[in-house]
């Protein structure tokens, strides 16, 4: 039986921004709104179009997962756009 190499990393963001990096090695992260308000962006441009602010909805989980091989990057969470917010992330490297 393989070793099993997958890490957790879990963090709360609470009225201010969280960036995910490439850095971070994380192919996957989730994102939970429990309470005020909370909103995510890429910055991935695509032609002439620039990523937008999503409003993530309380209680509701948006998840990002990378390709084969590649891990993910420039995704945002911004806490601080109006009711202080508090957003719940779980990510994994594999």
């Amino acid at each position: 039986m393989a070793a099993n190499n997958t890490q957790i990393f879990t963090f709360e963001v609470i009225n201010s921004t969280f960036t995910i990096t490439e850095e971070m090695s994380l192919r996957a992260v989730s994102f939970l709104l429990k309470s005020g308000e909370g909103q995510v962006v890429g910055d991935l441009r695509v032609g002439a179009i620039n990523s937008v602010p999503l409003t993530l909805d309380t209680d509701t989980p948006v998840t990002f997962t990378a390709g084969d091989s590649t891990v993910l990057m420039g995704i945002t969470v911004d806490t601080t756009i109006g009711v202080t917010g508090t957003v719940q992330l779980i990510g994994k490297n594999s």
